[in-house]
Parts: structure tokens; C-alpha cells; sequence
């Protein structure tokens, strides 16, 4: 039987060629084909199957610590035990580390939920358990930071433990963690919080000519004047109204088609339109520009009137004590 003589450290330097290369018993020299790059691979047998273990760059480990690695890994097998498991432990990220990995792979609908996000975790959470490996995180651990928010702040306490949750499950997703510990086995423990329906203010609907002759007498900005008489008149949304656009309006058929991606449930909507709506409708007319929008902001007209601005004109003509502008949909269901 040939034996393959081993390779040295001064051959290695030498080899251009990509592939394997025996260097000792397991040990292997790796060359990747697109950048000819070297690295130290140990091909060995566990639980019956053949695994590469990356043991690190040529570059940065010499001949001998790779051999030495290699040796410690076949002794470890040889007593039953998984140094790939060893491995993938040692890299193991502290909580914050994952969840500031997630947080980058998160799509949100705009800058300041997504600065909310990570804030709410750096403010309640990463300061107990930060720095902790994900996988010494325990059911008390999370415990101890919901149970308070969950008694004086609810909403706070429900969105936080959702967000652990969150990073946990992406760690188990990536074999950090067996368990999330921050899930249903954590139900008992929390108490029942104050956390219900918020009812909005709104105007009693007997009061509602009024309120619209207030509207359309007081409120001087032309697309936010309009703006709140249709959201008033078609009872949707604040940010579905504010994005209209003339291309969803079928005029045949007097019906607002609002697409799957600009509802709140993702699924498309159709709003049947009075004749008082298609009036405000005709008033925009003026205001069409290449963006589409029906109710472009007067100062940057590429862009929608912003929830800000029909806030404060609430508050300006005197109607914010009766009613929020989300208020009328309540008032238009009774």
C-alpha cells in the first residue's frame, strides 16, 4: 500500500494549484479555486460522517498550531465528544451582538419606528442582559425585565418581550439556542396586563355637519382642508388617505381601489365613493402634479400631506378636544 507523504510548511507556501493537500493525519491544506486563497481544513469522521472543520486562514496559523489543533480535535472524537459543537459555541453571540445582526435585516415603514426599535432594546433590555451569550439567557432572566414593564408600562412590557422573542427565535433560527425562552413557556409567569382597545375620541355623528362647515371654513391649506373632508367621507385611514393617488380612483365606477401594499392588512381594498367625496376629488383637481399624489404637501409636492399637519389643524380650528382625525371612522360606523 503507497503512503502519500505529508507536506511541509515550505511546500505549502509554494502550492498554486487549487484543492486539498495532506499535511498530516486529517490535516489538510485547502487552495480556493476563484482567489487561490490558503486555509487549514481537518477532514475527520464523527458520528459516522465525513465534516470539514475550518481550523483557520495560512496565513495567520502556522503548520504546527494547525497540527496541534487537528490533534486536540482527534482526541476529542476519539472520547466521544463533537468539537464542531465546541465550535459553533464558542461563537455564540451575546445578546446585543444578535440582536443588533437582526436589527439590520429588519425592514420597517419608516426611520422612526426603525430608530424606536432599537432603542426601546437599548434603553430596557441590553443593560440586563447585553452581554450575556445568548444561549446563558433564562426564562427569569427575560422575567425579570418584562414583569415591571408589564404591570406600569403595557404596551411598553408587550413590545419588549415581543422583541426578545424576536432576537431569540433568529438565534435558534442559526443554532445558538435550543429553546426560546422568551416564549410560551414564559406565559404563566406574566400577569394579565391593562393592555386593550384604544378608543379614539370622536365626535358624536349629529355633530358632524358642523365639524365639516368648520373644516371647509377654517382650514385655509387647500390639500389638507381636502384631505380631511375625505378621510371624514370614506372613513379610512389617516396614511391611507394622505397617499392617495389619482391612479387608484376609477372614476366609471366611483370607487377608490386602495393596493395590497398601502393597507394596513396587505390585501386590497375597495371604497365605494360618495357623491360629497367625488366633489373633493374634483377640488384637487388643481393640485395634480407628476407625482400622482391627490394630496400633495404644499411645500414639497412630490411628497403626501404628513399625519402631523392635520393634527395640528385639528387643534387649530378647535375640533382636537372632540375628536381625533382617526375618530372619524368611529363617528362614520355609528
Amino acid at each position: 500500500m503507497t503512503t502519500v507523504r505529508a507536506l511541509t510548511a515550505a511546500e505549502c507556501r509554494k502550492i498554486d494549484k487549487p484543492g486539498f493537500y495532506r499535511v498530516a493525519d486529517t490535516l489538510y491544506l485547502f487552495v480556493k479555486k476563484q482567489t487561490l486563497r490558503k486555509s487549514w481544513v481537518q477532514r475527520i469522521v464523527i458520528d459516522g460522517k465525513r465534516r470539514n472543520i475550518g481550523l483557520g486562514s495560512f496565513d495567520l496559523v502556522s503548520i504546527s498550531k494547525a497540527k496541534d489543533k487537528a490533534l486536540k480535535n482527534r482526541i476529542a472524537v476519539a472520547d466521544g465528544e463533537n468539537p464542531m459543537i465546541d465550535k459553533q459555541r464558542s461563537n455564540v453571540p451575546t445578546f446585543e451582538i444578535a440582536a443588533r445582526d437582526m436589527f439590520t435585516g429588519l425592514t420597517f415603514k419608516n426611520d422612526k419606528n426603525r430608530r424606536a426599535w432599537i432603542r426601546q432594546l437599548e434603553i430596557h433590555v441590553f443593560p440586563k442582559i447585553g452581554k450575556m451569550t445568548v444561549d446563558k439567557i433564562t426564562g427569569p432572566d427575560v422575567l425579570s425585565i418584562v414583569k415591571n414593564l408589564w404591570k406600569t408600562k403595557p404596551a411598553t412590557g408587550k413590545t419588549i418581550r415581543q422583541q426578545v422573542r424576536q432576537v431569540l427565535s433568529y438565534c435558534q433560527a442559526h443554532n445558538y439556542v435550543a429553546h426560546n425562552v422568551a416564549g410560551e413557556a414564559i406565559d404563566g409567569a406574566l400577569p394579565k396586563n391593562g393592555i386593550g382597545t384604544k378608543n379614539h375620541r370622536a365626535i358624536d355623528y349629529r355633530d358632524m355637519p358642523d365639524a365639516m362647515k368648520l373644516i371647509r371654513d377654517k382650514v385655509t391649506s387647500l390639500p389638507v382642508r381636502l384631505c380631511m373632508q375625505f378621510i371624514a367621507l370614506t372613513a379610512t385611514r389617516s396614511n391611507e388617505a394622505r397617499s392617495a393617488r389619482w391612479s387608484e380612483i376609477d372614476f366609471d365606477s366611483s370607487t377608490w381601489i386602495i393596493p395590497a401594499d398601502r393597507m394596513k392588512g396587505k390585501k386590497e381594498h375597495r371604497v365605494p365613493l360618495s357623491k360629497s367625496a367625488m366633489d373633493v376629488l374634483e377640488q384637487a383637481m388643481p393640485l395634480r402634479n407628476p407625482s400622482d399624489l391627490i394630496f400633495p404637501s404644499a411645500k414639497q409636492p412630490h411628497k403626501p400631506i404628513v399625519g402631523s399637519s392635520i393634527s395640528r389643524t385639528l387643534q387649530t380650528i378647535g375640533l382636537a378636544d372632540k375628536t381625533t382625525i382617526h375618530g372619524f371612522r368611529s363617528t362614520f360606523r355609528t
